[in-house]
């Protein structure tokens, strides 16, 4: 019974809500950014504690969920390529902002800073890791172990894919087409990932890593560095 509520939020409940706040509270006053990381915290433990609940009443242990241990040989392969993607990502950063001339690297700023939920100071930058590190780590737990675990056996393995990337996409709300569409393309190319290696440890980094990347760029930009110009 957990399970399928749990599902149901993630499916339904989850992406509904989140699409209305974007139509509908558009324009209203954003919440502090530091209250809004509590309040994604306090979300993501009480998603997490349904999960285990329902994973001790079904008697799954982690491995069901995606946590292979030891991790598998193509979790080893996706955990080096995340390492050496995010290296690369910061070394490209910095040679491709070394030779920026001043307009186009107050462009690059002011994109960094367009940003509205990345971490402006140190201290909000304090808040947003731990943050980050547990939401990302859920959000692949319940995405893309929990629902293709549930889901394969009803709809097969590219119903469940479908579903589940639709749905985390659609999650991300609407600023534009563009950015919707972006935002369902990364969910279904992280979700095919998942599927063909059934390890999470190296999905779990890499969606840590890459908004941990943007939140030092945000920072480190309004300190009045270098701005890195990652895409956050």
């Amino acid at each position: 019974m957990l399970d399928w509520l749990l599902a149901a939020y993630l499916l339904i409940i989850l992406p509904c809500t989140q699409m209305w706040r974007s139509f509908y509270q558009k324009g209203k006053p954003v919440q502090a950014r530091t209250a809004g990381y509590r309040k994604t915290v306090v979300q993501m433990i009480g998603l997490l504690a349904v999960l285990v609940a329902s994973c001790w009443q079904a008697g799954r242990g982690p491995a069901a969920l995606g946590l292979d241990m030891p991790v598998s040989r193509t979790g080893m392969w996706g955990l080096g390529m995340t390492v050496l993607l995010l290296v690369a990502l910061y070394v490209g950063n910095k040679l491709y902002t070394s030779r920026l001339d001043s307009a186009r690297r107050k462009d690059v700023l002011d994109q960094i800073k367009a940003n509205e939920k990345m971490p402006r100071t140190p201290r909000e930058l304090a808040e947003f890791v731990p943050t980050v590190v547990l939401v990302s780590t859920g959000w692949e737990l319940l995405y893309r172990g929990f629902l293709l675990m549930l889901l394969t056996p009803l709809t097969g393995a590219v119903g469940a894919i479908i579903l589940a990337a639709l749905a985390y996409g659609i999650g991300h709300g609407y600023e534009k087409k563009s950015q919707l569409l972006g935002s369902i393309v990364s969910a279904l190319l992280f979700t095919l990932a998942f599927y063909f290696t059934q390890s999470l440890w190296w999905l779990i980094l890499l969606h840590i890593g890459l908004p941990l990347f943007g939140a030092i760029s945000v920072v480190t930009a309004y300190r009045g560095e270098t701005p890195a110009c990652a895409k956050v």
